[in-house]
């Protein structure tokens, strides 16, 4: 095994030392972004229930929109989001940071790339803002797990859509009382397996 595409929290890291010291970890990229995307969100949730103790709702309805690459967006919403954006508050702060390290897997190569993030570290460091500063710190705490990407161009959708379904699959039982048969409905839904019916 040459490489594992993981998540970048610590635990998901110390197994693959534990169980495959050989292979170089490669941080998700997906994740990643999951994890920027939800720190946008925190500080929108914590900025707009201040704003609304003042009376302020201008951020009410708004979460998908810092979710969305603007381009997706209609007309209407994209006019909207322009005007929120230029507002300057905590959440077009913590927006811009998240949209700017899109940037990141555009580069060639990962010196060119370790030269971005550096200069993109610098900046959510700088704004006080938690839940931005804490991914940022995780990035920057292994850098090499994520520039190890343009080395192994491996990512792990279809584990992922794995793991979705089993949870759906546990999800729409209400639980299974006995492993066994949690595990042949998972090897059932999972398994691609084919079962012609059976003629006599």
């Amino acid at each position: 095994m040459q490489a594992v595409c993981i998540d970048i929290w610590p635990a998901f890291e110390n197994s693959v030392r534990k169980h495959a010291p050989q292979a170089e970890i490669v941080s998700n990229k997906f994740h990643i972004a999951k994890h920027l995307n939800d720190t946008v969100h925190k500080v929108r949730r914590a900025e707009h229930k201040e704003l609304k103790a003042k009376g302020d709702h201008r951020l009410t309805g708004t979460r998908q929109l810092w979710l969305f690459h603007p381009e997706n967006l209609g007309d209407s919403r994209q006019d909207e989001f322009t005007q929120l954006r230029n507002q300057q508050r905590q959440t077009s702060r913590a927006w811009a940071i998240k949209h700017d390290f899109r940037w990141f897997r555009e580069y060639p190569d990962a010196d060119s790339a370790r030269e971005f993030f550096e200069d993109w570290y610098s900046w959510p460091t700088r704004p006080r803002l938690p839940p931005v500063n804490g991914v940022a710190t995780r990035l920057r705490e292994r850098p090499e797990n994520i520039l190890t990407c343009f080395r192994h161009h491996t990512s792990n959708p279809s584990a992922e859509g794995s793991h979705s379904r089993i949870q759906s699959i546990q999800a729409n039982a209400h639980g299974f009382r006995n492993f066994r048969h949690y595990r042949i409905r998972i090897l059932f839904f999972c398994g691609k397996f084919k079962l012609p019916p059976a003629i006599d």
